[in-house]
């Protein structure tokens, strides 16, 4: 799967790059890391990642009655299984909100 491009300088940007940018955004869009101009997330985008957060969390709700420490490791598990794919699902545009 490709990584994101930047559509103004249509540099990719690293897998790294794609999880520094979308931390210190607030919903005001990302910096390129290579033009430094403003990428927002596209409609398909948000889609993809709502989507993908509810499948790859979702099935914590069969540990609902297992111990606290086993349903904690199993959030913790799901959080870093949904960083480590999201990047692959992100397309940027240079609107602030895409249809």
């Amino acid at each position: 799967m490709p990584m994101p491009k930047c559509q103004r300088c249509r540099k990719e940007w690293s897998w790294i790059e794609t999880i520094k940018s979308s931390f210190i955004t607030s919903g005001k869009g990302m910096d390129c890391p290579h033009c430094k101009k403003k990428q927002h997330l596209t409609a398909k985008s948000r889609k993809r990642s709502t989507i993908s957060m509810f499948v790859i969390i979702s099935p914590l709700a069969f540990f609902y009655n297992v111990s606290p420490l086993i349903g904690f490791a199993s959030l913790i598990g799901a959080c870093l299984v949904y960083m480590g794919v999201w990047p692959y699902f992100v397309e940027l545009t240079n609107q602030e909100k895409s249809a």
